[in-house]
């Protein structure tokens, strides 16, 4: 009689000669990835294991403004977005005293919401290009994540705080045990809890959940971040936080990254709106970031040809 046996999954042997009678477009590589030693040996040269360490354990870290190794670049980043603030409202904000911006409401707080900075000024490339953050960036979202969104948000006065929520925009439970999205926000003015700083509900990531109604207007098990300007706030996408009212006057300024994995649909087609004098000036990275070296690229991609098991070997990948 005959008996039916069940193959284990990944155990059958292809025929010597399988290969020539497919087109091979999606078997995974045969060569071993070394994606996670590239990552890893990038935060170790960096200094950044603790940054890491906190990012695994707590869902969020801060890049202090010596770690983020940018020089003056925060100074010029707070200068430019005051000079568009300036043009959009007719006048320059005042980030210490001031309270005459109208507190219009935003997804993300009460202030004025600048979106699309980046296609402004080549400035805003320097930051998206700096090292540390990419670093610790790449060990969350791999090697070939991309820019989702880019923007910044000056958040003024205003009783208000942001309730508890995920960025994980439209995705059901239970989440990917990884990182999907991941934020960089640069801090161009002090973050306090006066401040209207962000707060975060650490090991929050683990749950791989958006908070119920109840959690999310619950904050007594979130800490609220204390950072100096020229700092760096980046989280996993999974991870609960919100943010305090803003109770001093003068304005809280930041400087918005979010990334998602190339897979993912952006927030901003950065593929089709980023100037081939913006590519040219970067390098190839800054190409991947745009999202022009995936297998959805599709007529926005730069002609090189697509790996259809990109990121199938590892997360870092």
């Amino acid at each position: 009689m005959a008996t039916n046996i069940e193959q284990p999954v990944g155990k059958t042997l292809p025929r010597l000669n399988a290969r020539e009678e497919f087109t091979g477009l999606f078997l995974p590589s045969d060569g071993h990835d070394d994606a996670s030693v590239r990552v890893v040996a990038e935060i170790i040269a960096l200094g950044l294991e603790r940054n890491a360490w906190e990012l695994d354990n707590l869902g969020y870290t801060v890049l202090a403004p010596h770690q983020v190794g940018a020089g003056d670049l925060a100074d010029r980043l707070r200068e430019k977005l005051l000079d568009f603030a300036e043009g959009d409202l007719g006048f320059r904000p005042d980030l210490e005293n001031g309270d005459q911006i109208k507190a219009e409401v935003t997804a993300i707080g009460r202030g004025h919401f600048m979106p699309a900075v980046m296609f402004k000024d080549a400035l805003f490339e320097h930051a998206l290009m700096t090292r540390s953050v990419l670093a610790l960036m790449t060990y969350l979202l791999g090697e070939n994540c991309i820019l989702s969104s880019n923007s910044a948000m000056l958040k003024v006065r205003a009783p208000e705080q942001l309730e508890l929520h995920t960025d994980m925009v439209g995705q059901p439970a239970p989440f990917p045990p990884y990182a999907q999205v991941a934020n960089a926000t640069w801090a161009l003015t002090d973050y306090s809890p006066d401040n209207g700083a962000i707060k975060f509900v650490p090991g929050s990531h683990k749950l791989a959940r958006h908070p119920s109604v109840g959690e999310a207007l619950d904050d007594s098990s979130a800490i609220t971040i204390t950072a100096p300007a020229g700092s760096v706030i980046i989280w996993n996408g999974n991870t609960w936080h919100g943010a305090a009212p803003r109770n001093n006057p003068g304005g809280r300024l930041s400087l918005i990254f979010l990334f998602c994995r190339w897979y993912l649909m952006p927030q901003m087609m950065h593929r089709q709106w980023i100037s081939e004098e913006a590519l040219a000036r970067n390098d190839d990275r800054f190409t991947v970031l745009m999202g022009k070296r995936s297998p959805y690229s599709g007529l926005d991609s730069d002609g090189r040809p697509v790996d259809f098991t990109l990121g199938q070997a590892s997360q870092f990948a």
